[in-house]
C-alpha cells in the first residue's frame, strides 16, 4: 500500500491507496497512523531534513517552478536552530543570522509539525517516509503546469478534483464523501484532496523524481520534493 498525509487541524489526515481503493483515516499524532509503519512508501506534507546554514534548494526549485501563482504556498524552511527556537522573534533572528532572511508566520505556525516529524525520523528511520508538496504533485500530474487557481476557492478545488480524477477515476467522489461525512473544523476539503495527490503520488514510487539536487543535512536525512510524472 501507498500513502500521503497531510497536517489538518485535527492533527494529521493519511490517505492509503490500495489498488483502486482509497481509505482516509486522521490521527492526532503521527504515530497514531499504523499505516504508516506498514506502507511500501507514504509522502507527507512537511518538511524532512532540516539545514544547519543555508536555505533548502529544494524549496527554491519548488517556489521557481510554481510561479508565479502557486510560489507562495511553499514556505521556505526555516534552519534547525531557528526551527527550535522558543519565540518567533527568536526564529527570525536565528534564520536571518544564517540565510539573510527572517522566517513567515505561516513556516512558524508549522513548526510544531516540522519538529513532530523530525523527532520522529530520528526515533524511526527505517520508515519509509518522505517528503513531497501537493502542488508539486498537480504540478507533476498536469502535464507540468501549475494549478491556476488558490486550493481554498471552488474553483481551485474542481481544478484539483479533475486532475486526480483523470489519474484515478472515482477518487472525487470518495474524498467529497470522506468531506461531507467530518467536521470541518478537524479537516476541511483541501486538506483531503492534497492527501489524496501525495497517496496517488506515492503509488507510483518507481517513476518518483526529487527536487533537490541531492542535499542531506547534518545527520544524512535527504532535503528533497518527490513528485512523479
Amino acid at each position: 500500500m501507498h500513502a500521503g498525509i497531510d497536517g489538518c487541524r485535527y492533527g494529521w489526515l493519511a490517505a492509503r491507496v490500495d489498488q483502486a481503493e482509497v481509505i482516509f483515516e486522521l490521527a492526532r499524532s503521527i504515530r497514531y497512523i499504523s499505516s504508516v509503519f506498514e506502507n511500501d512508501m507514504t509522502l507527507i506534507d512537511i518538511p524532512i531534513g532540516l539545514s544547519d546554514h543555508s536555505e533548502r534548494a529544494c524549496d527554491i526549485e519548488a517556489r521557481r517552478i510554481l510561479k508565479p501563482k502557486r510560489h507562495s504556498s511553499v514556505f521556505l524552511t526555516p534552519v534547525r536552530a531557528a526551527a527550535y527556537a522558543e519565540s518567533y522573534e527568536e526564529a527570525c533572528r536565528i534564520n536571518f543570522v544564517a540565510t539573510g532572511k527572517k522566517i513567515s508566520k505561516q513556516a512558524w505556525n508549522i513548526l510544531p509539525k516540522v519538529r513532530e516529524i523530525d523527532a520522529f525520523k530520528s526515533e524511526f528511520p527505517g520508515v519509509a517516509l518522505r517528503e513531497a508538496h501537493p502542488e508539486i504533485c498537480f504540478w507533476a500530474l498536469n502535464g507540468k503546469t501549475a494549478c491556476s487557481h488558490n486550493k481554498k476557492t471552488p474553483a481551485g478545488i474542481s481544478e484539483r478534483l479533475n486532475i486526480l480524477e483523470r489519474t484515478l477515476p472515482g477518487i472525487s467522489h470518495k474524498i467529497t464523501a470522506y468531506a461531507d461525512a467530518n467536521l470541518k473544523k478537524h479537516v476541511s476539503l483541501d486538506d483531503i484532496i492534497d492527501a489524496a495527490v501525495l497517496a496517488l503520488t506515492a503509488a507510483r514510487p518507481e517513476i518518483l523524481l526529487a527536487l533537490g539536487n541531492g542535499e542531506k543535512d547534518q545527520a544524512g536525512i535527504p532535503m528533497e520534493i518527490v513528485y512523479s510524472e
